[in-house]
């Protein structure tokens, strides 16, 4: 993030994925100068999230989401204004943006932060815990020794290689991921279940006496 030794021109990544399914989005990832600025992060959301403009609502999970939401709009508007250049973004407004926080990154917040942007009140996010861009990194950071000698062109090239092959990977996979869960899933509402019929019956208990 810049904050190394390395002193050349790209100190780092920021890129956008799925959440839920750890997918790398398309046109979604940038270079970083210097720290993880703003302005980098903008031009990642408006456009890797051009072909999802359309829906009404998008759930944005960030780990400084409670900071990088602030002035959004405002910056927003001042991007579009100077990216009109670009033909390949066609849509240039963000839908209405449901904000949160990793469900680890979360708990190093304030208490404000942590039912504000908590995954687990949001409708709609169901178990999602907001970390996929921790795991695609985990994966990814050994590129930052190989790449740092690279020409830009062969540097990008090489990150896209990877992000192409993580997300091939996540299609063959996703069957039986996605059975992994539901099974763990089943096993969480039978545990669940048994929990509450013990509260149920320690509550009666006690009104009893």
């Amino acid at each position: 993030m810049g904050f190394g030794r390395y002193g050349g021109k790209v100190s780092g990544t920021v890129g956008l994925s799925c959440a839920r399914h750890m997918f790398v989005l398309p046109g979604g990832g940038v270079d970083l100068q210097k720290g993880e600025r703003f302005a980098n992060v903008d031009f990642a959301m408006l456009s890797g999230l051009q072909p999802w403009m359309n829906l009404r609502t998008h759930v944005s999970g960030y780990d400084i989401n409670c900071q990088y939401g602030i002035h959004f709009d405002k910056r927003m508007t001042e991007i579009v204004r100077r990216i009109s250049q670009f033909p390949s973004m066609s849509f240039k407004y963000f839908p209405n943006i449901v904000r949160a926080i990793g469900k680890f990154h979360l708990p190093a917040h304030k208490a404000l932060c942590r039912w504000k942007f908590s995954y687990h009140w949001l409708p709609g996010v169901g178990m999602t815990d907001g970390e996929a861009p921790e795991r695609i990194w985990a994966t990814l950071n050994a590129l930052g020794a190989r790449t740092r000698e690279m020409t830009a062109g062969h540097r990008h090239d090489v990150i896209n290689d990877h992000h192409s092959d993580m997300n091939v990977r996540q299609v063959h996979g996703i069957g039986s991921y996605l059975s992994g869960m539901g099974i763990s899933g089943r096993l969480n509402i039978i545990a669940a279940k048994d929990l509450a019929k013990k509260h149920s019956q320690a509550i009666e208990q006690e009104t009893a006496t």
